[in-house]
């Protein structure tokens, strides 16, 4: 039996998805690599991926077409090897895998072919990993400090509300009326917490509870303010509301909420956090 003919696969991969794999220089220099080394290359191997090179290589496409689809003998093409990882350590992983498999990996702008008995390219491969990782520090360290000058700037970052939501936002607000909280609402569609708040909060969806206004530096470690606390009936219960009675008796003999939380064994707090909560439904302008 004839041996088999090595297949040539491609891996391309772009960090969002904001970026479009085709539209940049990848294809075409790779097009122009695998021309100038008489390889031949069929569009159906090639893969593409719009993910981050930080996530494990493992839980990327990249692993389903090393381990399952290249076979001793295959060669892998890639337009730069920090498109396989912009971790060292995992570069070197990958490539030292594609040896012990004689998979023969091409990187086309370092002009590199690894395979498993080349000693100059493996030493190159520990160099171009190195600065392959250095290279994603010094982006990350740059876009850092320019979102850094925009904040002091007074720039807003991010995309605007309006863009992202608003289509959304009659499902919002039915969410609302059947009294779904923010935190379910937010995990549900898949958003942060604080840009769901901001959004609801900027087009009075939701009021603002009574005790966000409440100056919480009145309640220190050492406070023994003796105001009594008023049991209303509410909605949601308080592990604290059968003990309400021994709180204000604690509190009347000049008891700091410290000590009665220690006493208790309760999280000073979360019994803080009750006891304003309690004295906002009594006074609304209590400061």
């Amino acid at each position: 039996m004839p041996p088999r003919e090595s297949i040539v696969y491609v891996y391309m991969r772009t960090s969002t998805t904001m970026q479009d794999v085709e539209s940049g220089s990848q294809l075409p220099d790779i097009k122009r690599y695998v021309e100038y080394k008489n390889l031949i290359l069929h569009e159906k191997n090639v893969v593409r991926e719009q993910l981050s090179g930080s996530i494990d290589w493992k839980k990327r496409k990249l692993f389903d077409l090393i381990t399952n689809k290249c076979v001793p003998g295959d060669i892998l093409v890639v337009s730069e090897l920090s498109r396989l990882s912009r971790n060292s350590s995992e570069l070197v992983s990958i490539i030292d895998y594609c040896k012990k498999n004689e998979i023969i990996l091409h990187a086309c702008k370092e002009n590199l072919t690894i395979s498993k008995d080349d000693m100059t390219s493996n030493i190159l491969t520990h160099v171009y990993a190195m600065i392959a990782q250095t290279e994603k520090q010094f982006t990350q360290a740059r876009v850092r400090a320019s979102l850094e000058t925009k904040r002091q700037n007074g720039i807003k970052l991010g995309p605007p509300l309006s863009s992202v939501l608003d289509e959304k936002r009659t499902y919002i607000q039915s969410e609302l009326d059947k009294g779904t909280n923010l935190t379910k609402l937010s995990t549900s569609m898949d958003i942060s917490y604080s840009m769901l708040y901001k959004y609801c909060r900027a087009r009075d969806m939701i009021k603002l509870k009574e005790d966000r206004k409440i100056n919480y530096q009145k309640l220190s470690r050492d406070d023994s303010e003796v105001e009594k606390i008023e049991f209303l009936e509410t909605t949601k219960k308080s592990k604290f509301d059968p003990y309400i009675e021994d709180i204000n008796e604690m509190l009347y003999r000049k008891k700091s909420i410290k000590e009665i939380a220690d006493k208790y064994g309760w999280n000073y707090s979360a019994l803080s956090s009750y006891i304003i909560r309690r004295r906002s439904q009594k006074h609304e302008d209590y400061n």
